[in-house]
């Protein structure tokens, strides 16, 4: 290849590179049911976007008025455990939750089915808009994005292939 060949394919990767960040948000707009359902993998196992273990346990939590409530509600979850970790769909190689760590199976229809994500230029967000969920999403620690594990996940499985692909135009 002569100086001008070589000149051409910087200039050419230059290009890409600069719009790397095009690339970026047009895998997360193609890949958004994906980033949903990371987040709600997340939850399923009882983690929060830092992929810290919710707190407080079943045990713990003042929502339950008496410990015999919060005990009883304790092993009516044991019961779901297996149908909870059925419904994980990109997570699945994680370990198992603390028995006494919440899940958020049970309120599902207002803590992730709800779930939306917003796109813009240079970022995503994850929110709930629901009152029930927002408030849950609040109690957990649960911000608008996704967890490290999902992340890079998300990295292995779809964002790298994309960028290679966009770079290097294979």
């Amino acid at each position: 290849m002569n100086i001008e060949g070589v000149y051409n394919r910087v200039k050419d990767l230059q290009r890409r590179l600069e719009i790397i960040p095009h690339a970026v948000s047009d895998v997360v707009s193609r890949e958004r049911n994906t980033l949903l359902a990371l987040k709600k993998d997340t939850m399923l196992l009882g983690r929060n976007d830092e992929d810290m273990p919710f707190t407080p346990g079943y045990m713990e939590d003042t929502y339950f008025k008496t410990p015999i409530a919060a005990r009883n509600y304790y092993e009516w979850k044991q019961g779901m455990r297996a149908e909870t970790r059925s419904l994980l769909q990109y997570l699945t190689d994680q370990p198992e939750k603390n028995s006494d760590t919440p899940d958020l199976f049970v309120t599902g229809l207002w803590t992730y089915d709800p779930a939306v994500i917003r796109t813009s230029s240079d970022s995503f967000s994850i929110i709930n808009p629901h009152v029930k969920g927002g408030d849950i999403w609040r109690k957990y620690h649960l911000g608008d994005g996704i967890s490290p594990i999902a992340r890079q996940y998300f990295w292995e499985n779809f964002l790298l292939s994309a960028l290679r692909r966009h770079i290097w135009g294979k």
